[in-house]
């Protein structure tokens, strides 16, 4: 049975410095990239972006780029990370970040290339059943630090079918996609910490 392709969302906090970023983007992205394509040999490797900002900026996801091939994204993320939202804001103080919209976001990105590759397969073949070996394996890469706000559900959602998404359903959100979730914190996130310890498949960085 052939797996389908892999698809990396990174999730990011505005908070993070671009000099820090630019690092951790060849010290941790890059690694990473390169052990799914030594896993994975053979499946296209694609990386999506998402980050996430202030509760009180409007909207509080301030970047949002479509999964493409990897070797586009380093330089963008080496050179230019202010483009996507990296280091453009504070760390929300006693407020905190909107990191519950930055993880609701990813999963919108994950069930767009979803339903992109069920689409692609009845234009291709109308009159067969999609097979689950094409679906694609997700992996989701958090970066942060800033402690997250008081969020019970998101607002800024573009899918009503996560209106109700809570911090508790959130490991339920990413098994039924088999999102595999790693972070890479500069600190503890309480939130985080638990989420990767319900999330099964996870990995810490």
């Amino acid at each position: 049975m052939t797996s389908g392709d892999v698809k990396l969302c990174i999730v990011c906090d505005s908070a993070t410095s671009a000099n820090v970023f630019a690092t951790l983007a060849m010290q941790v992205i890059q690694p990473m990239v390169l052990r799914l394509q030594d896993k994975h040999a053979g499946n296209k490797l694609t990386v999506g972006i998402v980050t996430y900002t202030t509760p009180t900026t409007r909207p509080a996801i301030v970047a949002r780029r479509a999964f493409t091939q990897a070797g586009a994204l380093f330089p963008l993320l080496r050179d230019t990370p202010h483009s996507i939202g990296i280091g453009t804001s504070g760390s929300g103080g006693p407020i905190g970040m909107s990191v519950l919209e930055g993880l609701v976001a990813a999963i919108e990105m994950c069930d767009d290339a979803l339903e992109a590759t069920s689409r692609r397969q009845r234009v291709r073949h109308p009159s067969i059943p999609p097979q689950s070996s094409s679906t694609p394996i997700f992996h989701l890469l958090l970066i942060g630090g800033s402690r997250s706000d008081c969020a019970r559900r998101p607002f800024y959602n573009r899918s009503t079918l996560l209106d109700d998404t809570t911090w508790d359903t959130l490991p339920d959100e990413l098994k039924k996609r088999n999102i595999n979730l790693s972070l890479c914190l500069s600190s503890q996130i309480k939130e985080l910490v638990t989420l990767h310890t319900k999330a099964s498949g996870s990995s810490s960085i």
